[in-house]
């Protein structure tokens, strides 16, 4: 009679330890934009501790702008630190770094949520979908050298991204200059890899950086999952997190 409870309890600890495991939400990676860092995503993740999903927040490595490593490194890096059925979160330029994922790890993406970002195809530079694009306001808050792009100052910097966040927050988050290698690397992913991966886009309505038309436009040709808009500027991580947790939220579940 022991041993048949001691098995019974066996039995029905391993059940249920499957079952916890089978519930576990995906991991999560955040990717910021340029010139900015993971800790751009703090107010987002802070609004996500209680959904018991497994974030990492990717670091700079590699966008040093006096030692950058290629956009194909930056993407092996990343693969190297999540695991499969992964939910990407990218901002901005990070896009870039999203899709050249989808050439070294496809089978670890379970689904790409992009916020303002770009989506290169195949083939191009990570900022093709922006030709025509009017960047007068932010080559306004940056100082271009022969290597690098850097930003003037973090207030001028954040006024020129989000005119919301800039008017409600008295201290804008750290900046960091770009390397321009990046600009030139042509993206390697199939255009079969993009097809095949859950997408979805968070469009921001009063975005001045990359305008909605444009985020339209890439995610047509993307052929987008699923969309939301929020009000919000280019940092809709600083000036909307909450509205922004919860659209990542729904697309991540």
């Amino acid at each position: 009679m022991k041993i048949f409870i001691a098995i019974s309890f066996l039995a029905t600890t391993f059940f249920m330890s499957c079952a916890h495991v089978a519930s576990v939400k995906p991991d999560m990676l955040f990717i910021s934009g340029s010139h900015m860092d993971q800790t751009s995503w703090n107010l987002v993740t802070n609004e996500l501790k209680n959904e018991s999903f497994s974030i990492l927040l990717l670091d700079r490595w590699g966008r040093d702008a006096d030692k950058p490593a290629s956009l194909s490194q930056i993407a092996e890096n990343a693969c190297s630190q999540i695991g499969k059925h992964t939910v990407v979160v990218a901002h901005s330029f990070g896009g870039s770094t999203a899709n050249e994922m989808l050439s070294s790890c496809p089978d670890k993406i379970a689904k790409i949520i992009y916020v303002a970002a770009l989506i290169p195809l195949p083939g191009e530079n990570p900022t093709a979908p922006l030709a025509g694009a009017d960047q007068k306001l932010y080559m306004s808050a940056v100082l271009l050298s022969k290597d690098r792009i850097t930003p003037k100052s973090a207030g001028e910097f954040a006024t020129a991204m989000d005119l919301n966040f800039a008017k409600n927050q008295k201290t804008a988050p750290a900046v960091f200059p770009e390397s321009m290698r990046t600009l030139g690397d042509q993206l390697h992913f199939s255009l079969s890899a993009l097809e095949n991966v859950k997408k979805y886009y968070v469009f921001t309505s009063e975005d001045k950086i990359i305008a909605p038309s444009f985020q339209k436009k890439m995610a047509a040709r993307a052929k987008i999952t699923d969309s939301e808009s929020i009000e919000s500027g280019h940092l809709p991580m600083l000036s909307a997190p909450k509205e922004l947790a919860a659209v990542i939220k729904r697309f991540a579940k």
